[in-house]
């Protein structure tokens, strides 16, 4: 059995994400997350990825602040998309 990794890539962006709640406010500012997100986005080549990331930008949209328990569920879900696709890579025919 394999161990399912996330891409370093990936990895960083999220923690930098996670970053803007660990000071212990309730909400940071939306231009902020996405700016985080889009850095996730343009360095991600997995379409699973690049999906989730666009579905919370999406959620993100016409928001002024996002709370804490978003910033991290999107953390934690961009992390979980990477890791599926890393865990799946070695079936993707004609890549």
């Amino acid at each position: 059995m394999t161990t399912t990794r996330v891409p370093q890539d990936v990895l960083r962006h999220a923690d930098a994400l996670l970053a803007l709640v660990r000071d212990g406010a309730q909400v940071v500012s939306q231009s902020r997350c996405v700016d985080h997100l889009l850095d996730i986005y343009n360095e991600a080549t997995e379409p699973g990825v690049r999906t989730e990331v666009c579905t919370w930008i999406g959620r993100f949209g016409k928001r002024t602040m996002i709370s804490t328990e978003e910033v991290q569920a999107a953390a934690l879900d961009i992390c979980a998309a990477a890791a599926v696709e890393q865990a799946f890579e070695h079936l993707v025919i004609g890549a």
